[in-house]
């Protein structure tokens, strides 16, 4: 059973390690992957989440399971896009650096996470969630679709540093 919530700086070290692990997994895994250690996401971006208190964790009995980022602030790629609901953007939650722990992949630990904002969400008066998926991530593809989120377009964004510039499908849920 997966336990989410939000993250203290009690739990940065733990958090630090987490994403460490997801993004050692990922350059074993994926050809192209589009998270570097000190790049993306960093040790600084997440303490700032933690603090700001938008970082949740997934926890299970053998330890962090999980992470992702639930806040207002949406990519300058997402101007101009036809959403099918408009709202003000306290309304709307953006979910970033949604990862898993190589040892609880499999298990559906994506799903319990994002089904989790979604109750959140709906709690705290959210009336819509978005996201972002790199061109080449069909793992989060599946997931995010198969939680019922919808494509709504395609967009090219800036990734900075190495990355550059790169594909993204935008995917919502209306709540």
């Amino acid at each position: 059973m997966l336990k989410v919530r939000k993250a203290t700086m009690q739990d940065a070290g733990e958090v630090f390690a987490l994403y460490d692990e997801i993004i050692d997994h990922y350059w074993r895994e994926i050809s192209e992957p589009s998270w570097k250690k000190g790049v993306y996401p960093t040790q600084e971006y997440l303490a700032d989440a933690i603090r700001e208190g938008t970082l949740y964790v997934g926890l299970q009995e053998d330890g962090m399971a999980a992470g992702m980022i639930l806040n207002h602030h949406a990519d300058s790629g997402y101007e101009g896009t036809a959403w099918s609901l408009e709202a003000p953007e306290e309304q709307v939650w953006m979910v970033h650096t949604l990862g898993v722990h190589p040892r609880a992949t499999h298990r559906g630990t994506g799903q319990q996470m994002v089904r989790e904002a979604m109750r959140l969400g709906r709690e705290q008066g959210i009336r819509t969630i978005r996201l972002d998926v790199i061109e080449g991530n069909q793992r989060a593809n599946r997931l995010y679709e198969a939680v019922g989120f919808r494509p709504v377009r395609r967009v090219r964004m800036d990734c900075g540093g190495e990355t550059g510039w790169r594909e993204f499908t935008l995917y919502e849920y209306i709540l």
